[in-house]
């Protein structure tokens, strides 16, 4: 944009939104489509915030662990070796490691900061590290499989928060009346799995797979389908009196299912994974989230769950984004901000002639104030606008995997439910994996995130 064209750029809008996931590109396209002027403001070079998505080196620079290619951030804190714990036992010997390396950053010479972030402290330099006579095998072969990601870099689609879509959830619906849904592209998740016992095996959600089931006995089929038909027939407020507040957990067993049969129910199909969830969810709520997975099953293949393309976050807040400035919304990416200003209420003029004061006045960290009547501003802008305010946080744990090969041997789109207390752990995980059928990774690999 150039000087003539910055001095026409209004500096005034009916709505300024700041932060682009998905809540408030959402209300961003809303507002443009309605007629209103909207200024969509993020301080990240990047779509979906916490939700985006990431190649490799991009994955790196958004939490900070690319040295001096750092662009943007997320605002977390990480530690290399922790990210890369991963990297896997090496058949290579430390001299091959070395050559590899080296070869790499002969070809790549500004990925040089960027490799140094996984040298153990000392160390700050990685060509005399290479030469060390104490250089960790761990270390070097942790060095090898970055250079190898870094080279296929951009065949990678890394999701800080993997999302999925039922079939017929709100979401879906909202793409397809809006038309907002042709600036994406799903592919139905092949298989649900769950873990039990020490194994894994597949989620028996419709009435074929249940009986195809040869693991769960006939009586046992007949109690199952009678809970699930019962669930998706079922209707809010109906009947059930005395299960209305009543733990879901406790409606489970007194339908005689056996405890696989309620993890199956409970855990990978009405999705409730927190510890304290299972215990408390009203059966009301659970009847719900059965219902509603039940309701997707069939729509666009065997699951109810459709994966987004490029990755859900922010392939969903971008295709919203894209409907907003169709309809004249402005946008600034990798923009700052150093003040944020909120008036109780607009002033009424004292005369026709004379202007109401803005409600709103937003400082760009270069000097430019934008003013609007109303602001939208996800959480992540609280500290700008409530200096003094805390929130109440909670921890989510998250892992991005890179597999040579499918968890499972009979799909590649899946999703992994383990019950809290399957292996140790004292809350449930699932584990999405993705593949190069949805542009997760190269032909060769898989992602499980």
């Amino acid at each position: 944009m150039d000087c003539q064209q910055q001095q026409q750029q209004p500096t005034h809008y009916d709505a300024i939104i700041l932060g682009t996931g998905l809540a408030e590109s959402i209300v961003a396209a809303s507002l443009a489509r309605a007629g209103k002027q909207v200024l969509h403001i993020d301080r990240n070079a990047f779509y979906g915030e916490h939700g985006a998505a990431f190649d490799v080196r991009g994955l790196m620079r958004g939490v900070g662990l690319a040295g001096d290619e750092k662009e943007g951030g997320l605002g977390e804190s990480y530690d290399a070796a922790e990210v890369w714990s991963g990297a896997g036992e090496t058949t290579t010997t430390a001299e091959d490691d070395i050559a590899e390396i080296q070869a790499f950053l002969s070809a790549n010479p500004t990925s040089t900061a960027l490799l140094t972030t996984i040298l153990p402290p000392p160390h700050t330099d990685i060509t005399t590290y290479l030469t060390h006579p104490t250089a960790s095998p761990r270390t070097l072969h942790a060095l090898t499989t970055l250079t190898r990601l870094l080279t296929t870099s951009r065949q990678y689609t890394l999701d800080l928060s993997p999302k999925l879509l039922y079939a017929r959830g709100p979401l879906v619906e909202l793409l397809i009346t809006s038309g907002v849904g042709k600036y994406l592209e799903f592919k139905a998740l092949e298989q649900i799995w769950m873990g039990w016992e020490g194994a894994v095996e597949v989620v028996p959600g419709s009435k074929e797979d249940v009986f195809a089931n040869k693991t769960v006995g006939l009586v046992e089929k007949r109690r199952l389908m009678k809970v699930l038909a019962g669930a998706a027939a079922w209707t809010e407020g109906e009947g059930r009196e005395e299960y209305k507040t009543k733990p879901y957990i406790d409606y489970l067993r007194d339908q005689k299912l056996s405890p696989r049969l309620i993890a199956f129910v409970l855990n990978a199909i009405a999705f409730i994974l927190e510890t304290d969830q299972i215990s408390s969810i009203t059966t009301e709520d659970g009847l719900k989230a059965t219902q509603r997975h039940l309701q997707s099953l069939g729509r666009w293949g065997k699951t109810a769950f459709l994966y987004t393309l490029y990755g859900a976050g922010s392939e969903l807040a971008q295709a919203f984004c894209r409907m907003c400035a169709v309809y004249g919304g402005v946008y600034i990416l990798d923009y700052p901000l150093s003040q944020i200003e909120i008036r109780e209420s607009k002033d009424t003029p004292l005369s026709s002639e004379e202007k109401p004061t803005p409600r709103v006045r937003v400082h760009g960290a270069d000097g430019t104030e934008f003013t609007a009547d109303y602001l939208v501003a996800s959480s992540s802008y609280l500290p700008h606008l409530l200096p003094q305010h805390t929130t109440p946080t909670r921890s989510t744990y998250r892992a991005i995997s890179i597999l040579d090969k499918s968890i499972h041997d009979a799909s590649a789109l899946n999703l992994t439910a383990v019950p809290p207390g399957t292996l140790g752990n004292g809350q449930g995980v699932c584990a999405v994996q993705g593949s190069w059928e949805v542009s997760a990774c190269p032909r060769d690999k898989c992602t499980s995130l």
